[in-house]
């Protein structure tokens, strides 16, 4: 599970709560209680922003005015698509921040691999698996053994892959 602080912005309105991102899907909690949530299957898309960028969304410009995304200090847009409609929260901090975060969100909840974009960018999956790494070295092995791939080169792609175990 992953929690943070988000700002729910909607018809000029803001409010402070928290976003959490778990196996079940996303929740909100604004105030002393759980104030709606999402299951993976309505889901679309998660995406952090920079609202600064032409990236960002058209609804971005709508929900914060032109003005008011220009006066902003440095924050992400971070826009919750789902089945039928955008839901916009603005996060502290820039951008930046969240490609880190999106790779470890993705690690600890595997529902969101896939459905993560940061400034417009789908996010890498999560990290595979043991037997992946190992077939994967099999492979390798055996386009090494075919003469398609230099032994040399083996080695490294090998000792980069156990690195991972």
């Amino acid at each position: 599970m992953v929690e943070f602080d988000v700002t729910y912005i909607a018809k000029r309105q803001k409010v402070a709560g928290k976003m959490r991102i778990d196996s079940t899907g996303v929740g909100m909690l604004f105030g002393h209680r759980n104030s709606g949530h999402y299951s993976w299957s309505e889901i679309q898309r998660i995406s952090f922003d920079d609202p600064g960028r032409t990236k960002a969304s058209v609804g971005a410009v709508v929900a914060f005015g032109v003005l008011g995304l220009a006066a902003r200090k440095a924050f992400t847009l971070m826009t919750l698509s789902v089945t039928d409609q955008d839901v916009f929260f603005e996060t502290e901090g820039p951008v930046a921040t969240w490609r880190a975060a999106a790779t470890r969100i993705q690690h600890e909840v595997p529902g969101s691999v896939g459905k993560l974009y940061v400034d417009g960018e789908a996010c890498a999956g999560a990290a595979p698996a043991d037997g992946d790494i190992i077939d994967q070295i099999r492979r390798l092995g055996e386009l090494r053994d075919s003469g398609l791939v230099m032994p040399e080169e083996f080695e490294i792609k090998k000792a980069e892959l156990l690195g991972r175990l």
